[in-house]
């Protein structure tokens, strides 16, 4: 017996045996690989370890601008393979911007929930199902941009992306009360800012800022075009 563990001869297996087929693991060598979701941006993809949003886990889309063009490029790939979900309390997005941005509306679902707490039940209860691979989250107040944050749904939401490899993309406004509790997100992206270029290509540029990303170093700022 061998640390708890009997050997070949009475039919436990040696140490050796069991690490070359994977019934036991050292510690040192659990180092997943990341795996992500595009973002839809090119640019953005190449820089994240992920190379896009990181599955099991939450993103953080957070500042002021055009959030919501930030984030429906992945929204849109992601509806064309599986189920995906929008949630909000105050803002549900045109049609209209849902088909210029190629998201396949048969495969959407939306839900505006005016309590903080049934929006973030009913986010869990999504990913709990399994059937739910990308949950796109508007969480801020539309009145006073207050984010709506629970610690405790927060990492409920965390550890239900975990288990069903799911991506949450959680949208915020920039607000002072994001830093009253640490969030154990796997990407935080910060806009910095915007430029509009000249008309009729209608197109802005935006400034990107990662702020945290599991498994790298955060600092690195992208440059994307949006519509």
């Amino acid at each position: 017996m061998v640390g708890g563990l009997s050997s070949s001869a009475d039919g436990g297996g040696t140490v050796a045996s069991l690490l070359a087929t994977r019934k036991l693991s050292q510690g040192h060598r659990l180092q997943p690989a990341l795996r992500g979701h595009s973002t839809g941006f090119t640019a953005l993809d190449e820089v994240l370890p992920a190379h896009g949003y990181p599955r099991g886990g939450i993103t953080e889309l957070v500042g002021a601008g055009p959030r919501h063009s930030l984030a429906l490029p992945g929204f849109a790939a992601a509806s064309h393979t599986s189920q995906v979900a929008y949630l909000s309390r105050e803002v549900l997005l045109h049609p209209q911007v849902l088909v210029a941005n190629q998201v396949a509306l048969e495969n959407c679902h939306f839900l505006l929930e005016a309590s903080e707490l049934r929006l973030f039940w009913a986010a869990q209860q999504l990913l709990a199902s399994g059937r739910f691979p990308f949950l796109l989250i508007y969480g801020s107040n539309w009145r006073d941009r207050r984010p709506l944050l629970d610690p405790l749904a927060y990492r409920r939401l965390r550890g239900l992306a975990y288990r069903h490899d799911a991506v949450v993309l959680l949208v915020l406004d920039d607000h002072p009360a994001l830093a009253t509790f640490a969030r154990p997100c796997a990407l935080r992206l910060s806009v910095e800012g915007t430029s509009n270029r000249p008309q009729p290509q209608r197109e802005r540029q935006v400034t990107l800022c990662v702020r945290r990303h599991a498994g790298s170093s955060p600092g690195a700022v992208i440059q994307v075009e949006v519509r």
